[in-house]
């Protein structure tokens, strides 16, 4: 069964960024990220930001 939970969104000027948690690359957790330029109209491909063996939960994100 497919887990997503705890979506983060933050918008700055034209960027939207994405992050959220699910195990679709296994059994265990791992936190992916999105990033869009063009006010979200289109996305870069999903960066697995915690590819490990264990649980990752709770993305935290900050725009500066």
């Amino acid at each position: 069964m497919k887990f997503n939970s705890y979506y983060n969104m933050l918008v700055s000027g034209n960027n939207v960024y994405v992050s959220w948690i699910d195990n679709s690359n296994g059994s265990d957790t791992d936190i992916f990220f999105r990033a869009s330029n063009d006010n979200g109209q289109t996305f870069d491909p999903v960066i697995d930001l915690s590819n490990n063996t264990g649980n990752t939960s709770f993305p935290v994100m900050l725009v500066g």
